[in-house]
């Protein structure tokens, strides 16, 4: 596969991605009552359509594939926050009490290099948040007030966040 093959497939992606993701983020924000989520699932499914923009191209029902893996996703997300809940209320409250990210990072040249990995986290909202929390070390009231986020959306947009940025860690731990 040369990289103008790739390119081509990757634009010619995109493209059919401009088309439909409207109108995906406008079906799930119905179905979930939470645009912001929409919007993330949307997104996050756009990184999976991505990740194989060859196979993408080729597919007879783009548009039907990309509704299937938001729906997974939205799936999926209601499965977490079903978990979530059973958790806060079968589990002791200084139990719950997960230690605050920015504490778990004491020196300051890991500070540095978990930044870099917050950089290369791929949702802008993962990054602005982590950006502000372990830079600034603003509170959740503040960091909605800038993000222009509710509260409990503020929550899913942590744990996924730090998700993705432990993962990041695990890989450059590997990598080392």
């Amino acid at each position: 596969m040369g990289a103008t093959s790739l390119s081509l497939a990757v634009r010619a992606s995109v493209d059919i991605l401009d088309a439909c993701l409207p109108d995906l983020v406008q079906h799930f924000a119905r179905l979930s009552g939470d645009v912001m989520l929409a919007e993330d699932l949307v997104q996050d499914a756009a990184l999976v359509v991505l990740e194989r923009p060859h196979a993408f191209v080729q597919m007879s029902n783009p548009q039907g594939y990309c509704f299937g893996i938001v729906r997974k996703l939205y799936l999926g997300q209601l499965r977490k926050e079903q978990r979530r809940a059973t958790f806060a209320t079968a589990t002791p409250p200084e139990v719950r009490q997960a230690p605050d990210i920015a504490e778990e990072v004491a020196d300051q040249s890991q500070q540095q290099w978990l930044l870099g990995l917050v950089g290369c986290l791929p949702a802008w909202r993962d990054r602005a948040l982590l950006e502000r929390l372990l830079t600034y070390g603003q509170d959740k009231a503040s960091i909605c007030e800038a993000l222009d986020l509710s509260s409990r959306h503020y929550d899913r947009v942590l744990h996924r966040a730090t998700h993705r940025l432990r993962a990041q860690v695990r890989k450059q731990s590997l990598l080392a």
